[in-house]
């Protein structure tokens, strides 16, 4: 019984971990601006980033195990040989109805940007990503 135990526990353990090296070579930064608006969200080797303000100095958000398995679950899903292309399917960010956002992901030192999209308003492919990063960035330290 104790075998079957520790078989389970190490394959289950080891699987846990695994969430985490989706994100591992990657960088994911999210930017929004506009005149009186800036956000920059960094995601980068387990740390969660963020500046509210084009003159402050970022923060770090703590987040918990399953947040952080959030994440690479919902980065899993993401497509990246379509990232380039996507674009917003609105566009109030051109007369400052919204701030102007993008998405990059470095992977493997490769650069993956969108073509921009409004704040708060992402491309399909990329909604529930964005809307997580965008709701624990307003976690308190």
């Amino acid at each position: 019984m104790k075998l079957l135990l520790t078989i389970f526990l190490s394959t289950f353990l080891a699987k846990g971990c695994s969430e985490y090296k989706d994100l591992e070579n990657v960088k994911i930064v999210y930017d929004a601006n506009s005149r009186g608006f800036h956000k920059t969200i960094t995601i980068e080797n387990e740390t969660f980033f963020v500046t509210n303000s084009r003159d402050e100095k970022a923060h770090e958000v703590k987040l918990t195990d399953a947040e952080w398995r959030s994440i690479a679950d919902l980065f899993k899903k993401v497509d990246l040989t379509t990232f380039n292309e996507l674009e917003g399917a609105t566009q109030e960010r051109y007369h400052d109805g919204k701030p102007h956002a993008n998405l990059t992901i470095t992977k493997d030192e490769v650069v993956y940007a969108t073509k921009g999209f409004d704040h708060t308003i992402p491309p399909t492919q990329i909604k529930g990503l964005v809307d997580k990063i965008l709701k624990l960035s307003e976690k308190k330290q």
